[in-house]
């Protein structure tokens, strides 16, 4: 299983939440909602990665709409 996250998951006060690549984040820290939250946010950048990048960019984009 992950020992740590090479990301951490940051609630801003509107609402929405950011990634920070610059922080780790250790399993023994998550409750097992966060951990099965970071788990989902680990496979979905997978998955970006084994994408072509354009059809990344058009994924990119529905996200954020």
């Amino acid at each position: 299983m992950f020992a740590e996250f090479n990301f951490r998951i940051i609630d801003i006060p509107d609402g929405n939440q950011v990634i920070d690549w610059n922080l780790k984040t250790p399993c023994s820290k998550l409750t097992p909602r966060q951990m099965a939250e970071y788990i989902e946010v680990e496979i979905q950048f997978e998955i970006l990665d084994r994408m072509e990048p354009e059809e990344r960019l058009n994924c990119m984009r529905l996200l954020k709409i």
